[in-house]
């Protein structure tokens, strides 16, 4: 939850105000998220750079996978309380906006499938013997 919530601030915009958003709640709200999650890796760690690096290209999906697997190294994180409710705070002002939500699906880990909005999605996988 808590990279899926930094995903969709930073690609709506919320980091850098690129994109028209409103709310100043929600740049408040990521920046505290962002802020908290720096405070507990560290500002020169990986997932600090990675943040930084899609902060200016948000649309990148290399940057935004990059970001969801620094997130999904530190277990702690996505057990962590306070994380997780200025996560779900920010994920709330998200949903909030005139706009509305911005979709995000993230997937962490092997042999995923993703769909969105009635498609679907099937992974095979076959082990040789």
């Amino acid at each position: 939850m808590i990279s899926t919530a930094l995903l969709a601030a930073i690609t709506l915009g919320a980091a850098k105000g690129v994109k028209e958003i409103t709310n100043q709640a929600v740049h408040d709200l990521y920046d505290g998220l962002k802020f908290l999650v720096l405070k507990k890796l560290g500002a020169d760690s990986s997932a600090a750079e990675t943040i930084h690096r899609l902060e200016q290209n948000p649309d990148s999906k290399g940057w935004q996978e990059d970001l969801s697997a620094e997130i999904g190294k530190h277990k702690d994180l996505s057990e962590d309380p306070e994380l997780l409710v200025k996560a779900e705070q920010l994920l709330e002002a998200i949903k909030s906006l005139p706009q509305g939500p911005e979709h995000v699906q993230q997937a962490i880990g092997q042999y995923n499938a993703l769909a969105d909005r009635g498609s679907t999605a099937t992974v095979n996988v076959t082990f040789k013997d």
